[in-house]
């Protein structure tokens, strides 16, 4: 298919739009990662390790993967761009899958919290949650050792799945909140359903992303999070102290699912340029 194209529409990704540029074929970027490259994160509350981290980042951005002018960003905090990029960038609501967002109008709330974690990291935080007895938990994860089998047999509080993208949707419409991975997919949908979220980043100076997306969920006032090598049982008990006011920040934020936007730009930019 790369062979010959008029347009191109490209997520992070570093070949196609490499070959656009060499070809002279417009191309449009849509991605939360190039917010990196154009963002204005002063005041934001990015730390030392954080601005360091980010210079690595932009320099393996600008030479990976080219971003498109314009670009689309999707992004659920609106950090402000730096006056270079104020004319390149749009920048858009959350992306989610037409599945979770047929959800939008049948969300409940219902008594226990949804955790999908990876066995990467589920040893730091499975006994975290074994501490709070009075606490339903819904865990879906990879299938569990024998010995984390033996070991959380007697914790009735937490229920196990392992993930199936066929029942997980309806755990999602249902849940009073979510602890997650740090990625962008559990960010949008979260937001979208308006359920409270716990964001759990791997740190590393490779992982900014998550880093930055963990930043604009603190800025929205819609959760809180940390790496995973500190989430602890005072972190997890503030945030459910504070499920009530991240709910409310979430229902006046209205976050909608922005695919119809974004498709309707994208269009608008085929056409100009066939126009050409």
């Amino acid at each position: 298919y790369i062979d010959d194209f008029d347009f191109a529409i490209v997520d992070y990704e570093p070949l196609l739009p490499q070959i656009a540029e060499i070809r002279k074929k417009k191309f449009i970027t849509v991605d939360s990662i190039n917010l990196l490259l154009c963002g204005d994160f002063s005041g934001c509350g990015l730390n030392g390790k954080d601005w360091f981290y980010r210079q690595i980042n932009k320099f393996l951005t600008q030479i990976e993967a080219p971003m498109s002018n314009p670009a689309i960003i999707t992004t659920i905090y609106d950090y402000p761009l730096k006056n270079k990029f104020k004319d390149r960038i749009i920048k858009v609501g959350p992306l989610i899958r037409k599945e979770i967002s047929e959800l939008a109008s049948n969300v409940v709330i219902d008594d226990f919290i949804l955790v999908y974690i990876k066995s990467s990291i589920r040893k730091k935080m499975l006994p975290v949650l074994k501490e709070f007895k009075n606490i339903r938990f819904v865990v879906f994860t990879e299938p569990l050792s024998e010995g984390e089998k033996k070991h959380y047999s007697d914790e009735p509080h937490i229920e196990f799945h392992e993930i199936d993208p066929i029942i997980f949707p309806d755990y999602l419409r249902r849940c009073r909140a979510i602890i997650s991975a740090a990625g962008y997919t559990s960010f949008s949908e979260a937001m979208v359903l308006k359920k409270p979220l716990f964001a759990v980043s791997i740190g590393g100076v490779l992982a900014f992303e998550q880093r930055l997306s963990l930043n604009a969920l603190r800025n929205s006032g819609c959760g809180d999070g940390c790496t995973h090598r500190k989430f602890n049982k005072k972190r997890l008990q503030s945030f459910l102290e504070h499920l009530n006011q991240y709910q409310q920040t979430l229902e006046e934020r209205n976050y909608q699912d922005d695919t119809t936007h974004v498709a309707e730009l994208i269009i608008d930019m085929i056409e100009k340029e066939l126009k050409n």
